[in-house]
């Protein structure tokens, strides 16, 4: 990708972006021109998106297009503090759902564009890490997401740790790691549900699992 972008990537200081206490900075993503009809093609993709399972794929954020022309110092350090992936909860537009996860559109030009999720985009390059997203056109994988780190399905392509207590679940993610629970496994699903440190309102449970 770009130099400025390669420079960036696992620098590890947000000031290395925001220079001299900027709060609001040029994305330093390079702007995915040329998407005809842009807003309206990525309200589509983002429609669309929201309609499949919520299937993760591991994206490096080097190859990164951004849909946006800047970024807040405020919203990437929250990003940084590993609340999201814990939480499920955002720095902003907490009520909507097209901002749980990071969205990318892989556009006519095979360019990977940033729908939602600029900041975080952003703290995975500075980080040096794949970036967790929901990609369009989706690739179906065995797992679907409940949370960043909280996986349940069978089988899953990303990186994870089987778990299934609800003990070692919460123990694994609040560690950093993505965690695998069997699914409807009743136990886990009811007892993470509750457990301290996820948030509920974002651990939505299925109407097949019985959490009685």
């Amino acid at each position: 990708m770009s130099d400025p972008v390669d420079a960036l990537w696992g620098s590890g200081e947000l000031d290395a972006v925001f220079r001299h206490g900027a709060a609001k900075v040029g994305c330093p993503f390079p702007r995915a021109g040329g998407i005809k009809n842009a807003p309206s093609v990525l309200q589509q993709f983002t429609n669309e998106m929201l309609q499949s399972p919520i299937w993760l794929t591991e994206v490096d954020p080097r190859q990164l297009w951004s849909s946006q022309g800047w970024v807040l110092r405020e919203h990437a350090d929250y990003y940084r503090s590993g609340s999201w992936e814990i939480t499920g909860v955002t720095s902003a537009d907490c009520d909507r759902e097209s901002n749980r996860y990071p969205l990318v559109l892989v556009d006519h030009r095979d360019r990977m564009v940033i729908a939602a999720g600029h900041h975080r985009s952003l703290v995975a390059l500075i980080e040096g890490r794949p970036l967790l997203a929901r990609v369009f056109p989706a690739a179906p994988d065995g797992a679907v997401a409940l949370l960043p780190h909280l996986l349940f399905g069978t089988a899953t392509r990303l990186d994870h740790v089987l778990c299934t207590s609800a003990a070692d679940a919460e123990e694994q993610a609040l560690a950093g790691r993505t965690v695998l629970c069997p699914a409807r496994d009743v136990a886990v699903v009811a007892c993470l549900a509750l457990a301290p440190g996820f948030d509920r309102w974002r651990l939505p449970i299925g109407d097949d699992v019985d959490t009685v």
